[in-house]
């Protein structure tokens, strides 16, 4: 995998530093609907559970001397906001964080890309390496983006996912990607 000495990189957080999928599927379990809970609750983004790995993984990013961009889809009550107090709780104290559109309703859905906005995000502000854990973030940073070294976070929905091309890596977590990058 060929990457800038120092590369910029970018994070997503969801499923890669963050365990959104239980209190998502527990939501399920109870009988609501995720949407609609996520939407109204201003402090739902601070309730993720970090996994093992964050703490430390934060720490290396945050030795980073080229920019550390954390590009997220989230949405509800202040999603910037309680994504970067998130990364601050756990050991980042200055994120960037980016986040892209996600449709709120069916209006909305005609224009917001949601997942396909990162690969845009990424060129536009020189991202080299991406950290996703997303299938469709894959695929479009392989059509977008395709110069990006994209590292692809092992979860159990993207088990599909091919890779293809040497700047593409399946990691089991965040740690390897980096251990991959020399950060």
């Amino acid at each position: 995998m060929i990457t800038p000495a120092s590369p910029v990189i970018g994070v997503d957080v969801d499923g890669v530093l963050a365990d959104y999928r239980t209190v998502h599927n527990q939501i399920i379990a109870d009988g609501k609907t995720p949407n609609l809970e996520i939407k109204d609750d201003p402090n739902f983004w601070l309730t993720l559970k970090p996994y093992r790995e964050t703490a430390e993984c934060l720490k290396r990013l945050r030795a980073q001397t080229q920019p550390v961009y954390f590009v997220t889809s989230r949405y509800g009550i202040s999603p910037q906001e309680q994504t970067a107090l998130w990364l601050q709780d756990n050991g980042h104290d200055c994120p960037s964080v980016i986040i892209t559109s996600q449709p709120r309703n069916d209006s909305d859905r005609k224009r917001a890309m949601g997942d396909k906005d990162k690969a845009f995000i990424a060129r536009a502000m020189g991202i080299d390496a991406m950290i996703d854990d997303s299938p469709t973030v894959f695929k479009s940073f392989a059509l977008s983006h395709p110069s990006c070294c994209f590292f692809l976070v092992d979860q159990p929905w993207n088990q599909d996912v091919k890779m293809r091309k040497s700047m593409q890596m399946r990691v089991r977590d965040i740690g390897e990607a980096l251990d991959k990058l020399g950060v």
